[in-house]
């Protein structure tokens, strides 16, 4: 095969697979085959040629990838730890309000995204929300509200560490934020629109909390 073939990849849904109605089915996607990549040598040259924001040299890149996977583990160990060892005494009821219905929202988005690419491959979808999600209405809405308690949770501790360091963020923040992060912010209003405001600040707590707890904290070999 070459570029610009057209391809037929077989394939097997897993056992387990979210939708029962493909779990361990038989598939077939129709591909085009757009490019062929050749595999270059890892050499200091390749480095020093596309990695030079990281290191120039085999070793230094190798390092680098240490330092870095160390970090991400590391944060991920601690966000794990403040789960793990927080309570919440109580949840404010407009802020599990709002994440019900965000998360719900985007679950509605995935389902009709999936709903139209079954229909595509076998002529039909599901008959609506709740059957794709293997769930009654009653079901769906009690796992919502555990879900969104345990979000609620761990925000809260976020926003408990923050304050306990006299640190508040305000939306012009975000915006800052999201200029650092993206170049701009062209999608600041339309994500106002869709999140709010209080949202939004709070999404930011969490990296900044757990950098304050990395900061503070005492390794030992």
């Amino acid at each position: 095969s070459g570029v610009g073939d057209n391809i037929t990849v077989n394939v097997t849904f897993p056992e387990d697979y979210q939708s029962a109605d493909l779990a361990g089915k038989d598939a077939q996607f129709d591909c085009t085959i757009n490019g062929i990549y050749i595999k270059p040598e890892f050499t200091d040259e390749f480095v020093a040629e596309n990695l030079s924001d990281q290191a120039s040299t085999v070793e230094e890149y190798k390092q680098y990838l240490k330092d870095t996977n160390f970090d991400t583990n590391l944060k991920s160990w601690i966000e794990d730890y403040l789960d793990d060892n927080t309570t919440a005494v109580s949840y404010p009821k407009k802020y599990l309000k709002q994440l019900k219905s965000l998360q719900k929202y985007t679950a509605m988005q995935s389902f009709e995204y999936m709903n139209q690419m079954y229909a595509q491959m076998y002529g039909q979808g599901y008959n609506d929300f709740y059957e794709y999600e293997g769930k009654t209405e009653e079901e769906y809405d009690k796992d919502l509200i555990e879900t969104c308690q345990e979000t609620e949770k761990k925000m809260l501790t976020y926003q408990a560490i923050m304050e306990k360091e006299g640190i508040k963020y305000t939306i012009d923040d975000y915006k800052k934020h999201l200029v650092e992060t993206d170049g701009n912010d062209d999608s600041y209003t339309d994500q106002v629109d869709e999140y709010g405001d209080a949202y939004l600040i709070q999404t930011m707590y969490k990296d900044k909390a757990i950098e304050i707890v990395k900061d503070n904290a005492t390794f030992t070999d």
